[in-house]
């Protein structure tokens, strides 16, 4: 019965009631045993209470209740979240010695870590390790590698994770694509990005709203818009809404090119639709307000963000100061900078 309290506890990130119990078992002599310590320190790694969770770990070797692989799995992604990858790492190894062995889920883990600190060399030998213990990297692991890799601008590198992939049996997924994809709208190679949205289909692996969303804000950035408005207008017609993230990125590109009008429609679209703007909306807006010099416009818009309560961002009230220090002699600026700065 305490474990079942206790395991509800944990999942609805009530760690501190949940310890309170393990507490009050302990006073009746109901002594915990290695589901209920497991259930409280996946918990509270999960709500980023690391130190307690290893304290737990070593309250369980001290009282003879022997941790699992799950115990050990749940505190070496915590760490790992935390960047702290050599603790991680030494966790592993206390876990080995005591017979526990590591499975496909703890090397993803660490490898996660790793490349996540740059650490490729040790990537590479952990993957090394994995394939002397006979552990196959399965979906999850590969696409790490994959996702590693696009982030730093190696699109071959991850190009030949996927062959592996291809080659070991595990076929690639759309998270696969989608990292692919963003990898090579980072390096600006968006002919490449188009023909992996062309691979998914053709492997009947059908691109969602992210999808879109990567390559519109790719075609954006290397200066695409009218690429990136037909992909952003044909959504509907693929039976998809985008979010209010492409609407953001939309709205962006068009202010970036001068397109004000258009960024304002789109604007006033999201207001009469599911898809409301947010405080990113609001900002991006405002600013191409700015860029345009129209200044009472902003103002409604600032006004009307702070009744949804929102607020400007850095970026924003960077650029006011900057109009300020820039066009001091312009009345309408000096007008609004002062309204801006009561």
């Amino acid at each position: 019965m305490y474990n079942t309290i206790i395991d509800g506890l944990c999942k609805t990130s009530n760690t501190s009631m949940a310890l309170k119990l393990l507490r009050k078992m302990e006073e009746i002599g109901c002594n915990p045993d290695v589901v209920t310590y497991t259930s409280i320190i996946d918990g509270l790694c999960k709500t980023s209470n690391t130190s307690m969770a290893l304290k737990l770990l070593r309250k369980m070797e001290e009282i003879g209740c022997r941790p699992n692989i799950v115990t050990y799995s749940s505190i070496i992604d915590s760490l790992c979240k935390e960047r702290r990858v050599d603790h991680a790492l030494v966790l592993v190894s206390e876990m080995t010695d005591k017979g526990i062995s590591p499975n496909v889920i703890t090397y993803s883990t660490l490898l996660q870590g790793l490349c996540s600190s740059g650490r490729w060399e040790d990537t590479e030998s952990l993957l090394t390790e994995m394939g002397v213990r006979k552990i196959s990297p399965n979906l999850h692991t590969y696409n790490i590698l994959v996702d590693a890799y696009c982030k730093e601008g190696r699109t071959t590198d991850a190009e030949d994770v996927i062959e592996i992939m291809i080659q070991k049996g595990v076929p690639p997924d759309s998270i696969t694509y989608n990292a692919l994809m963003d990898g090579y709208c980072l390096t600006g190679k968006m002919d490449r990005a188009l023909e992996v949205l062309n691979t998914m289909r053709s492997n009947e692996i059908w691109p969602d709203c992210y999808s879109y969303t990567i390559l519109i804000d790719g075609l954006c950035k290397n200066k695409k818009l009218d690429e990136a408005r037909n992909i952003f207008d044909k959504l509907a017609s693929r039976g998809l809404q985008p979010g209010v993230i492409a609407h953001n990125i939309m709205i962006r590109g068009l202010c970036q090119e001068g397109l004000f009008e258009d960024a304002k429609e789109l604007f006033s679209k999201m207001e009469t639709s599911i898809c409301l703007p947010d405080d990113v909306t609001y900002n991006t807006i405002i600013r191409g307000s700015l860029l345009n010099k129209r200044y009472e416009e902003a103002a409604v818009l600032i006004e009307n963000m702070r009744a949804r309560k929102f607020s400007e961002d850095a970026s924003t009230r960077s650029m006011v100061l900057d109009l300020l220090s820039k066009e001091e002699q312009d009345p309408s600026v000096l007008a609004f900078c002062k309204w801006f700065l009561e």
